[in-house]
């Protein structure tokens, strides 16, 4: 048997805006990346080369999160 928990937060204002701000910068990076592997794919029909163009976008992801836009003022 598994157990599940569930948690209620209360976020401040400031955290709820923070908290929106990053589900909306997932949903793009997702949206995105999706998005670069369905081109590879129609292009070229190969499963392996969208993966590439896939693994491509997640490098650059780490770049990306470093980036003072990432960081949420803080």
């Amino acid at each position: 048997m598994l157990k599940t928990f569930k948690y209620r937060i209360f976020p401040t204002k400031k955290q709820l805006k923070n908290l929106e701000t990053t589900l909306d910068e997932c949903r793009w990076l997702y949206n995105h990346l999706l998005e670069m592997r369905k081109t590879a794919y129609e292009q070229d029909r190969d499963l392996n080369a969208s993966l590439n163009i896939l693994r491509l976008g997640l490098q650059s992801l780490g770049l990306a999160l470093e980036a003072p836009a990432f960081t949420h003022g803080e």
